[in-house]
């Protein structure tokens, strides 16, 4: 009889261990699924859903320098960055832009173009905003592009994801 209840205490105490340990897995599942989630959130607030700008193979970055520079080096009768060059190809867009077809870089300069004080008289409204595009998307330092156009466009498209 004793031994009975020696056994039975034994089973308890082996179902409370086995009880207590599931409920341990659980809860660190539980835990390693939050964290994945903070991180993606916090992944997608840096970057948006595509590549961070800093992580461009720098190959890639030292090709699309090289070309941006030969453009507006060599003496042309149309501009590199008119729209029509655009229109052409969106792998060329997407190349130097980032952005994936022509009809949102259209929607996204119709959405600014109000806001537009325009200065130089070389470039169009349409240039000169491929080229801050371009200058974003290279992360290209030595141009001086004023912090309060940055805001501006930063403020104007918080919500919107920036394709890498």
């Amino acid at each position: 009889n004793v031994r009975t209840a020696n056994l039975e205490q034994a089973e308890q105490r082996g179902k409370r261990a086995n009880e207590k340990e599931r409920l341990r897995l659980e809860q660190q599942e539980r835990e390693r699924l939050r964290l994945e989630e903070v991180a993606a959130k916090k992944a997608k607030l840096e970057y948006g859903d595509g590549q961070p700008i800093s992580d461009i193979c720098f190959s890639e970055a030292s090709t699309q320098t090289e070309e941006f520079e030969y453009l507006f080096t060599k003496q042309q009768s149309q501009s590199p960055i008119s729209e029509d060059n655009f229109r052409v190809a969106d792998s060329k867009l997407s190349f130097y832009t980032g952005l994936p077809s022509v009809e949102i870089l259209s929607t996204v300069f119709r959405q600014i173009l109000p806001f537009v004080t325009r200065k130089t008289v070389r470039l169009t409204p349409f240039e000169e905003f491929v080229l801050t595009l371009m200058k974003l998307r290279l992360n290209i330092c030595h141009f001086k592009i004023l912090l309060t156009g940055l805001e501006f466009l930063y403020l104007l498209f918080q919500k919107v994801s920036y394709p890498g």
